[in-house]
């Protein structure tokens, strides 16, 4: 009989990236291993209907009964992250505006596993963070580093455009370049301070301009193929690609809501993501482009539900 791991798993503790950590883990534990999810305690009774384990921890001082989305939302609306700007003036609203708090949020996670480490001893750790975590390097434990974002975030290359961007594959190399210069001059001091705490806890340096490295164990990613860029660039070592890191829900049926049920037309599934949904006006926008259409849909309407409302072709909620 195979060996049964211990798999302690460090998702960021917002939507998406839970949810491609559940699909991960209801793999594993359909194997017969033992899942744990070290995760702030606004999550509290959300995963055990998985059959994973909670480890609950706290990384800041947010009240329990704020939802994650809202908390993220938040976040990057008040830093100009979420925001009617140009690619360019967002990512330099985020690398000016938010990274400090973003490198404190890492500095306590660190803390943090270093204790969950000691305590549970697991086999593997399966991270999905934007920034390393000495803590974990130090231990000598295999790690697996997870990517639910754009590969272009975790994946740079000069052969792909700048991840935040927008820019296609087909657009001239120089914008690529103007995008990458100017981005990387806001994001320099931040990471700086970063990288200096990094080398103070013992472990190498980090590349100039990224916060992560690679495992050097497994790295795996979700996206799909038709929309990836392993075309022109070959994956590096160690790098292993899905079409996606879904998880398959216990419910296996959704009932039309009744206000849709008997209207004409195709029925649609509409969402910008939990971070794209914050953006109340863009959604506003899409909403009245939308109303005009002879077809029905169900919205995801995000962690901002309540600032706005849905034409009668449409039913909605939170997620």
């Amino acid at each position: 009989m195979a060996q049964k791991l211990k798999v302690l798993f460090v998702p960021i503790d917002a939507i998406g990236h839970v949810n491609s950590a559940i699909g991960i883990a209801q793999v594993l534990l359909d194997a017969g291993h033992q899942c744990l999810f070290a995760i702030n305690i606004q999550w509290k009774g959300r995963l055990t209907k998985y059959g994973i384990e909670e480890v609950l921890i706290a990384q800041d001082d947010r009240p329990t009964d704020v939802d994650p989305a809202q908390h993220w939302a938040d976040l990057f609306v008040n830093g100009g992250g979420i925001k009617d700007t140009t690619p360019l003036e967002t990512a330099i609203n985020i690398n000016i505006k938010l990274i400090a708090q973003f490198n404190e949020m890492t500095k306590d996670l660190d803390v943090i596993v270093d204790g969950l480490l000691k305590d549970i001893q697991p086999d593997v750790v399966i991270v999905d963070q934007h920034r390393c975590i000495p803590a974990l390097e130090l231990s000598g434990i295999p790690w697996v580093a997870t990517c639910s974002f754009n590969p272009l975030v975790f994946i740079p290359d000069e052969r792909t455009p700048p991840n935040m961007s927008g820019l296609s594959i087909n657009s001239p190399k120089s914008e690529w370049k103007a995008f990458r210069d100017a981005k990387n001059s806001a994001k320099y001091p931040g990471w700086k301070t970063f990288n200096d705490w990094v080398v103070s806890r013992g472990i190498p340096p980090l590349e100039t301009n990224r916060f992560n490295r690679d495992s050097k164990y497994l790295n795996i990613y979700g996206f799909p193929m038709e929309l990836d860029y392993a075309d022109i660039r070959p994956l590096p070592p160690k790098w292993y690609r899905f079409d996606n890191l879904k998880r398959t829900e216990l419910q296996d049926t959704f009932e039309i809501p009744v206000p849709l049920r008997d209207r004409p037309g195709k029925l649609i599934y509409f969402s910008m993501g939990s971070m794209g949904g914050a953006d109340v006006e863009n959604m506003k926008r899409l909403v009245t482009i939308l109303s005009k259409s002879k077809h029905r849909f169900i919205v995801s309407k995000g962690p901002k539900h309540s600032e706005y409302e849905l034409s009668d072709n449409m039913w909605g909620a939170a997620t």
